[in-house]
C-alpha cells in the first residue's frame, strides 16, 4: 500500500515550496485562509489505485493530493530527466561540442528507464514502488545528486499543482451548472494563475530555465493519465497536447538554446507516446525526408501536434 510511499518524506517541503513561490505568496495565502476561501490543511489520499490529479472539495474548500499521483510524478520526472539529458549529451558529443557533465552510467540509465516504465504503468494498475529503483529516499551513491535535483523539480511541480487548485478554490470555480465553455475557461485561468505565481518572479532566462522542467512535466505526464490517444482530447480541460504547447509558450524563452532544449523535451515525450500507441513508426528519427521538413525543433513539435490533431478528425 502507498501509505509507506517514499514521496511522503517530501510532503512538508511541497507545502513550503507552495507557500514561498514568490514574495507575495505567503500573505496571499494568509488572507485567503482568514476569509474562509480555503482550508489551510491539505488532505493526502493514500488509497491505492490509478493516479488521481489534485482536486478541491468541501467548505471551506480543501485541496486533496493523491499519493499514487505524487509517486507517478516523481518517477516520471526522474526517468524523463535521465533519459533526455543522456540523449542531449550524446548529441553534443556527436557534434564535438563540449559537455560539462559526465555521462550517466549504464546502470543509472537502466534504473531510470525501468522507473519510467513503472510510472506509466500506474494508469492501468497500482503496484508498489520497485525495490530496485531509485526513490527520494533510496538511491545508489552515483544517483545522490541526481535524486536531489529531481526532488527539487518535483517540489516545484507539486507546488504548481497546488496553486492551480488554490485558484479554483478562491475564484469559486466549483459552482454547479457550469457550462463546458465556462469549465474550460476556468481551467485555463487556473493554469495561468499557477504559472504566473512562479514565472512572474523569474526575471532572467536562467530563472525560467530552472522552472522549465517543472512547468512542462505536468502536462507531459498527463499523456499517461488518459486511456488511449483519444483521451488526449478533453472536454473539461484543454486538450493535453495543446496544454503542453501553452505551458511552453508561457515560458517564452528568448535564447535559441533554451527554445531548442525544451521544445526537444516536449518532442521526446510526445513522440515516445506516439510510438507506444502505434501513431508513429519506431524508426521515425531515421527518416531523412522527415528531417528535411524542420529548420528548428519548434517546427518539428508543431508537426507532431498537427499529427495528433488529425486523430480527432479521423
Amino acid at each position: 500500500m502507498p501509505t509507506d510511499s517514499p514521496v511522503r518524506s517530501l510532503i512538508g517541503q511541497i507545502l513550503s515550496t507552495f507557500e514561498n513561490a514568490n514574495p507575495a505568496t505567503a500573505s496571499m495565502l494568509r488572507q485567503a485562509v482568514a476569509a474562509g476561501s480555503i482550508n489551510p490543511e491539505l488532505e493526502l489520499d493514500c488509497v491505492a489505485g490509478a493516479p488521481r490529479t489534485p482536486y478541491i472539495s468541501g467548505n471551506p474548500p480543501t485541496i486533496t493530493l493523491h499519493i499514487t499521483h505524487l509517486e507517478m510524478l516523481w518517477a516520471f520526472i526522474y526517468g524523463m530527466f535521465v533519459l533526455y539529458e543522456h540523449e542531449m549529451r550524446e548529441a553534443m558529443l556527436h557534434q564535438r561540442l563540449p559537455v560539462s557533465d559526465p555521462a550517466y552510467s549504464e546502470a543509472v540509465r537502466l534504473r531510470a528507464g525501468n522507473l519510467l516504465v513503472w510510472s506509466k504503468s500506474l494508469r492501468n494498475d497500482y503496484t508498489q514502488w520497485p525495490t530496485d529503483a531509485p526513490s527520494p529516499m533510496v538511491y545508489l551513491p552515483e544517483e545522490k545528486q541526481l535524486s536531489e535535483k529531481v526532488n527539487n523539480l518535483f517540489l516545484s511541480t507539486a507546488a504548481l499543482m497546488l496553486h492551480h487548485e488554490y485558484c479554483h478554490a478562491t475564484q469559486r470555480h466549483m459552482a454547479p451548472n457550469r457550462t463546458s465553455e465556462e469549465i474550460l475557461e476556468q481551467e485555463k485561468e487556473a493554469d495561468d494563475f499557477a504559472h504566473h505565481q512562479f514565472l512572474d518572479a523569474a526575471s532572467t532566462e536562467l530563472d525560467k530555465r530552472k522552472l522549465g522542467w517543472s512547468v512542462l512535466i505536468l502536462p507531459l505526464s498527463c499523456l499517461y493519465l488518459v486511456s488511449g490517444p483519444l483521451g488526449l482530447f478533453q472536454s473539461r480541460h484543454p486538450h493535453i497536447h495543446h496544454r503542453i504547447g501553452a505551458a511552453l509558450s508561457r515560458l517564452n524563452f528568448m535564447e535559441d538554446g533554451n527554445q531548442d532544449y525544451f521544445n526537444g523535451l516536449c518532442i521526446a515525450a510526445v513522440t515516445t507516446y506516439m510510438v507506444e500507441h502505434g501513431l508513429l513508426d519506431r524508426d521515425f528519427r531515421n527518416d531523412p525526408d522527415l528531417k528535411k521538413q524542420f529548420e528548428r525543433a519548434s517546427d518539428a513539435l508543431t508537426y507532431f501536434y498537427d499529427h495528433l490533431d488529425m486523430l480527432r478528425v479521423a
